[in-house]
């Protein structure tokens, strides 16, 4: 596995341990800003959401994670067109 893919599988896993202790502590200030009041059903929208709803996380480590997916999902298209 590359750098920037563990970097990236490290960052979710911030994300969603972030998510989870919110939703644990009864839905904190930042996660009742969230419009949507389901769960996510995409990683990419799962860390957008996290995000925002996280502040302790850095914007760049998010980016950085958002940029290598849609790097990955670029790149399993293009093979499939191959």
């Amino acid at each position: 596995m590359s750098i920037e893919k563990k970097y990236a599988l490290e960052t979710v896993k911030e994300v969603v341990k972030c998510l989870s202790e919110n939703v644990n502590n009864g839905l904190s200030d930042n996660c009742k800003k969230c419009s949507k009041k389901e769960l996510c059903d995409s990683l990419y929208d799962l860390i957008i959401c996290g995000y925002r709803m996280c502040s302790d996380l850095m914007h760049g480590a998010v980016m950085h994670t958002i940029l290598e997916i849609e790097r990955t999902e670029r790149d399993l298209k293009d093979q499939a067109s191959l």
